[in-house]
């Protein structure tokens, strides 16, 4: 069957640019002669395609280095890169307390970056005003064409139609038209997504997810966030409020959560519970390097863990027994079999995933465990912020946004 039939030829070619615009954004260092390979598009198709992107200064060639092999024919395969000249796009991530606005490129780098921790908003009106404060100071730093801006926030929200709804002891702010608001300020396109579902965009587009059809994206911060690929595509829902693994019930007689929900996951995983096991068990642990119970954050104590700092190890242990009842329900329901996890921290060890996969282990069948993997993320913690710059990448990409081809 042709899965061209119906596309006209101009639609075709836009089509095989995106292609190309896309494999050199998300995989850098390819040659004209890798791309063909990739794409199965033919060497004349491609190297048309890249004559006139380089022409618009979209794309432009990397020097070659001397170490590079040289093949049969004689001639150095010519790496291609994004043009420093090519539009960029802004992103924005709002958490509570911690407000983001990034300068960034189709790629995911990060250019320029404005960060603003205002501890309470009196309402939606000032989160707007800080957005805005942000996007004027980018843009007078940064003399750039910009394409599009992407919106990331904790939820729940309706990423169809660019609404904030009303996040939990988010000061009231309900039903904010944030994309209108946006757009209407910054005569640009504007998207908008759950925040955890733009860290599993970013590992599918940038990250170790690139390559992986099916996997389970979980962000660790505040709360607990989470985004589905499915099939090679981010799984969205009916408009946009998936992803929400903090609010799925691990007790269904337990304490009613302020999403309305009861028994949710952080109710129990988060860090007041945390803290509070800390100073119980502190007299039982003289060794540990835990100096302040009630001041500890997520990141201290992941570090300490994996410094074989013992109480960590036993704190964290109490976190993940938690966590790992929430993961498991996902990973049985979707028959997924790889994990990332994404979180800050200062340090290389891998304690948590360990602590996680140990959980599992004794509530899954040895054929199913056999397959698990479980991978922390190489973002660390940053991946929702890339994501609001792969959001509109991947608009780019599957042709839902003009770009100056």
């Amino acid at each position: 069957m042709n899965n061209n039939a119906g596309i006209s030829i101009k639609g075709l070619k836009q089509k095989n640019q995106s292609l190309i615009l896309k494999l050199i954004a998300t995989r850098p260092g390819l040659s004209r002669i890798d791309l063909a390979k990739i794409s199965h598009l033919t060497k004349m198709t491609v190297s048309n395609i890249i004559a006139d992107l380089i022409d618009r200064d979209i794309v432009v060639e990397e020097e070659c280095h001397l170490g590079r092999m040289q093949p049969s024919n004689g001639r150095i395969p010519t790496p291609l890169k994004l043009s420093p000249q090519a539009p960029k796009i802004i992103g924005i991530l709002v958490k509570r307390g911690l407000y983001q606005v990034i300068l960034g490129d189709l790629s995911g780098n990060i250019i320029d970056k404005f960060i603003d921790k205002t501890p309470k908003l009196a309402d939606g009106r000032q989160l707007l005003e800080i957005i805005f404060t942000g996007i004027d100071t980018l843009k007078a730093r940064n003399n750039c064409p910009l394409l599009a801006v992407g919106i990331a926030s904790i939820g729940p929200l309706d990423a169809k139609n660019g609404i904030l709804l009303d996040p939990p002891n988010f000061w009231g702010i309900q039903n904010l038209p944030i994309v209108q608001e946006i757009t209407n300020y910054t005569k640009l396109p504007s998207f908008l997504i759950n925040d955890g579902n733009a860290g599993a965009l970013s590992e599918k587009m940038y990250g170790i997810g690139k390559d992986i059809p099916n996997f389970l994206y979980v962000h660790l911060k505040y709360g607990i966030g989470s985004g589905l690929v499915l099939h090679e595509e981010l799984y969205n829902g009916n408009s946009g409020q998936s992803g929400e693994l903090g609010h799925s019930t691990i007790n269904f007689v337990g304490p009613q959560c302020p999403c309305g929900n009861v028994g949710c996951l952080e109710m129990y995983a988060n860090i007041t519970n945390v803290r509070n096991y800390i100073q119980q068990q502190l007299p039982l642990y003289p060794n540990t390097l835990i100096t302040d119970p009630l001041d500890v954050s997520l990141v201290n104590i992941i570090d300490l863990a994996n410094q074989n700092d013992l109480l960590a190890v036993s704190a964290l242990n109490e976190y993940c027994n938690y966590l790992s009842h929430a993961i498991l329900n996902v990973l049985n329901i979707l028959d997924i079999s790889y994990l990332i996890m994404d979180y800050e921290s200062n340090s290389q060890g891998s304690v948590l995933e360990e602590l996680i996969l140990r959980k599992i282990q004794t509530r899954i069948s040895p054929k199913r465990f056999n397959t698990l993997q479980i991978q922390r993320s190489g973002f660390h913690g940053q991946a929702p912020l890339i994501g609001t710059l792969a959001l509109v990448a991947d608009n780019v990409f599957h042709e839902n946004l003009d770009f100056p081809f």
